[in-house]
């Protein structure tokens, strides 16, 4: 329980990233809309992983927002 309550270190994170090699390349995220709670975790999912430093490419279906 001690990770949920946290706060992330995304600097931390971002030199764990670098050491096997992560060098920015892009990254895609698939992204849903149904469920609606999917949805959301996708969302968040791409933010986080964006302040981590990742290239994140959300790719939503075709008339989401």
């Amino acid at each position: 329980m001690a990770a949920f309550n946290a706060m992330p270190n995304y600097a931390e994170v971002r030199q764990e990233l670098k050491a096997p090699g992560y060098k920015g390349e892009r990254v895609v995220l698939l992204g849903v809309t149904d469920p609606a709670f999917i949805h959301g975790l996708s969302e968040v999912a791409a933010h986080m992983l964006r302040k981590c430093g990742m290239n994140v490419d959300h790719q939503r279906p075709t008339g989401a927002r």
